[in-house]
């Protein structure tokens, strides 16, 4: 439960300087964390106190005091907000049986709560000033405080009075302060004011502080286009040692159009291939008439930083604008006969492409428009390809590349049964299991009904892992859901074989016929009274249980979602964390997992516009995409603008039917790994 994540902004807490410390309320556990914050290049790393190894910052014995929020005050304490109540917790998230227990503490503590003000013993709190009282001189002059909630007011109390009486000496400020955080308000008072001029603007550029060369960036951009000296400066830090500043170059290099800006933004790009935040920066960037710019940057310092994941997100762009003498420029570069290009690298660079034409819904004939270049290109990528398929099916070829060419495979109509016939034919215990891996993954993109019979072949020699990968492919796709079914029908695949997952999502698909099939041929339906089977179990509470045992039953069954001593994946909630740990309720939460459940828990089921399905927890949501979280923390990213439909299932990740693959003796053992912790 922990909430208001702040930053305290004075220094009457703490003695050291240049040192930001930061605080996290957790009411649930009755605590308020206290943690050390330094810079990380383009972000931040938080760390405990050392000097608070045992016990946290503001920890309380009392049940009710439920911290909510912390805030710097304007006296320079630090201002904890106690919400003090008997349950912070919603009663939707408790058992029946807990809903019904607590019923008459629901509302305890509504008409409580207080303020803590928290400073040393030593120090006394300063004053809090009414600013409507003094005057605009001395308001500039208080700007120099160490205390952040009244520099905030001072500047919006300046700026609301709108007196440019002050404008000299808020540039006096800016100019001789030695406190950074003076400067930079002083700077930002300036452009709320509407007053900047360049020379305001040199000066913050030149100033030694990252902080406050970063805000006169991005106040810069507006002045850019018709005082090129002022560019010249923003150029001059695009190598600053410090991320932030470059991370708001590469923000502000959109706001421009000239070609300097496209150099810079390939500049970025290339000096940083491993800061995904720069990296996406600069590439927000990106305009229809910076991009062959940039990708001409970029392709004239290769191999010097070969990063071919740089220059495919590079095409993709041009793709996107329709800059096609853009897209060509990459392709000649690296399919040219003449070129050293090692194989590894044309078959990422193809592979790239190929998505990247899908993505924009272009197929390569169309793309090229079969003119005497588009020809050449076409034998040279055919030319590639053949070389793909050789590496493909060569076991003495690197993983690594044998993986970089699956998806150059199936991209030529008239050879694609043939490829796709050739990757299902890869799918042998001969074959490095991260091999067949890439197959499967691949061989999805083609809808063909024929795939999914390629896929449910020889069945029995497939590992686990393949298995399941190949069932998740599988119910992506309506049209091979009956695929599949027809094959446990016939008894071909056994149907103790599909995992407990996989049933429900079949049990709840939204074609009908599809569900009411899936019932019959799985037994899936079971026994939907999930109190009655709960009932069945509960002879397994009297049994004595091995951990030991209950571990093992943990890594087949519960591992996939929930994490407990270093095994398994951090997907569902942590099992260690949990405050209730009774039997009976361990036993209701394994055998109907959907029945209480916080809801940023339920699984979603998203079908795209090419008709495939995915399931999993909407792990983060941006502004043209979401993310799925499903088992053993496979993530999937669906750009919005391919999702044809999205719904909750209102149900847990964690599946419905466990009973049909467990006894009373497993649930005894796996309850009694559980609850480990309780019983020493």
């Amino acid at each position: 439960s922990a909430c208001s994540a702040m930053i305290y902004r004075d220094q009457l807490l703490f003695h050291e300087k240049n040192v930001q410390h930061g605080f996290t309320c957790e009411p649930f556990h009755n605590l308020v964390q206290h943690f050390l914050v330094k810079n990380d290049g383009t972000t931040f790393q938080a760390n405990r106190s050392p000097d608070e190894p045992k016990l946290d910052f503001f920890a309380s014995k009392d049940r009710w005091c439920r911290p909510v929020m912390a805030t710097t005050g304007p006296d320079g304490a630090l201002w904890i907000v106690d919400m003090y109540r008997y349950m912070i917790e919603h009663p939707q998230w408790l058992t029946p049986e807990g809903k019904e227990e607590l019923k008459p503490f629901y509302r305890h503590g509504e008409n409580r709560g207080r303020i803590y003000r928290i400073f040393p013993k030593d120090k006394k709190p300063k004053i809090i000033r009414n600013l409507k009282t003094q005057s605009s001189n001395e308001l500039v002059n208080s700007l120099e405080t160490s205390n952040g909630p009244q520099r905030d007011l001072i500047q919006e109390t300046l700026i609301s009075r709108a007196d440019q009486s002050i404008n000299v000496q808020l540039i006096n400020l800016l100019k001789n302060s030695q406190h950074p955080l003076a400067r930079l308000h002083a700077l930002c008072t300036l452009d709320g004011l509407g007053v900047i001029t360049p020379e305001i603007l040199v000066l913050a550029l030149n100033d030694k502080h990252p902080g406050i060369q970063k805000q006169a960036i991005r106040i810069a951009e507006p002045y850019v286009p018709n005082y090129p000296e002022i560019f010249e400066l923003v150029l001059k830090l695009i190598n600053s040692p410090d991320k932030k500043v470059r991370l708001q170059i590469a923000y502000s290099l959109g706001e421009w159009s000239n070609k300097k800006s496209a150099n810079g933004i390939a500049q970025l790009l290339i000096q940083n291939p491993s800061d995904i935040y720069l990296t996406a920066a600069s590439m927000s960037s990106i305009s229809k008439l910076k991009v062959k710019t940039i990708i001409e940057t970029v392709l004239s310092g290769y191999p010097n930083h070969q990063n071919n994941n740089l220059i495919n997100q590079l095409v993709d762009q041009s793709l996107a604008f329709k800059n096609k003498e853009a897209t060509l420029l990459a392709l000649n570069f690296f399919l040219n006969p003449n070129s050293n290009h090692s194989e590894l690298n044309q078959f990422k660079f193809l592979g790239g492409f190929f998505k990247s034409l899908k993505s924009s819904k272009l197929s390569l004939n169309n793309f090229l428009h079969q003119n005497k270049a588009g020809n050449n290109l076409l034998v040279q990528i055919d030319s590639v390809t053949n070389l793909a398929r050789e590496s493909i099916t060569n076991p003495d070829s690197p993983e690594v590349l044998r993986i970089a060419a699956i998806p150059l495979l199936g991209q030529f109509p008239k050879q694609q049964k043939e490829d796709i016939q050739l990757l299902s034919e890869i799918l042998s215990p001969q074959t490095p299991i991260a091999i067949q891996s890439a197959a499967v993954s691949f061989l999805v993109s083609f809808p063909d009904t024929q795939v999914a019979e390629l896929l449910l072949n020889n069945w029995e020699s497939h590992s686990p892992s393949i298995r399941t990968h190949i069932l998740s492919t599988l119910i992506s796709r309506e049209n091979w859901i009956n695929k599949l079914l027809d094959k446990v029908e016939k008894e071909e695949i056994p149907s103790s074989g599909i995992d407990a997952v996989t049933r429900q999502i079949l049990a709840s698909s939204k074609n009908k016929k599809i569900r009411d099939r899936a019932k019959t041929i799985l037994k899936t339906a079971g026994n939907s009274d999930r109190n009655k089977i709960i009932a069945e179990f509960r002879p397994a509470l009297k049994l004595k249980g091995n951990p030991d045992k209950g571990k093992n039953i943990f890594k087949q069954k519960c591992s996939t979602c929930h994490k407990l001593e270093n095994i398994g994946y951090d997907i569902a909630p942590n099992i260690a964390s949990l405050t209730d740990k009774r039997p009976e309720t361990l036993l209701t939460s394994i055998l109907n997992p959907s029945a209480s459940v916080d809801s940023k828990y339920l699984t979603y089921t998203v079908l795209t516009e090419e008709g495939r399905t995915f399931s999993g927890i909407l792990s983060s949501e941006t502004g043209n995409s979401i993310t799925l979280l499903m088992q053993e923390n496979k993530k999937q990213i669906i750009l919005r603008n391919h999702i044809d439909e999205i719904r909750g299932t209102g149900k847990s990740m964690m599946p419905d039917g466990l009973e049909k693959e467990t006894t009373l003796q497993d649930i005894a053992d796996l309850i009694t790994y559980l609850r480990l912790d309780r019983l020493k």
